[in-house]
């Protein structure tokens, strides 16, 4: 287990039972949803506060996608945020695993968060 693990908490909603919060260092970052095609992960992004430009691409924490994995989410839906609106981008869970690289970001306390950063052109746009 990644020392960084032991900060993430994901529990129960509240209202519905198919929707389980997912928090990192007290932070709601995400939820993990039951559909009938299997779990989801879910996760609002703001462009201008966490597109990696570099890497063309969005992050998730390792120790995130590591306990999705653990918890059989197969999709991850990001809901990017710009001043156009706000756009879907799916993609399979694998391939944050397989295709994404490695950043390590390093939070104001020193910490450092492990990370892997999938370009979007690995991730689907859905519309409405």
């Amino acid at each position: 287990m990644l020392p960084l693990e032991g900060l993430i908490q994901v529990e129960r909603d509240y209202y519905d039972p198919r929707i389980s919060l997912v928090y990192y260092k007290g932070l709601k970052v995400g939820i993990i949803k039951q559909t009938e095609k299997g779990k989801i992960y879910i996760s609002r992004r703001n462009f201008s506060l966490h597109y990696f430009r570099k890497f063309d691409g969005y992050g998730i924490s390792r120790p995130i996608l590591d306990t999705l994995k653990r918890r059989g989410v197969k999709k991850v839906i990001i809901i990017e945020k710009r001043k156009g609106g706000e756009f879907l981008l799916a993609s399979d869970l694998d391939d944050w695993f397989e295709l994404g690289m490695p950043f390590n970001y390093k939070f104001p306390d020193g910490t450092i968060d492990p990370q892997l950063v999938l370009p979007r052109v690995y991730m689907e746009i859905i519309s409405d």
